[in-house]
């Protein structure tokens, strides 16, 4: 169990490193957050 929950962690460490390394080649803008989106912004 405990290797299937490591598993689980490295995957989403390795999704949002790949996220924000191709996010980052992307002109400046407001940064989305992954899973999130831009959501934060459109409630203000």
């Amino acid at each position: 169990m405990s290797v299937l929950i490591i598993a689980f962690l490295v995957f989403i460490i390795a999704y949002i490193a790949h996220f924000y390394w191709k996010v980052s080649k992307y002109p400046k803008e407001p940064f989305p957050l992954p899973f999130i989106g831009n959501f934060l912004q459109v409630c203000e």
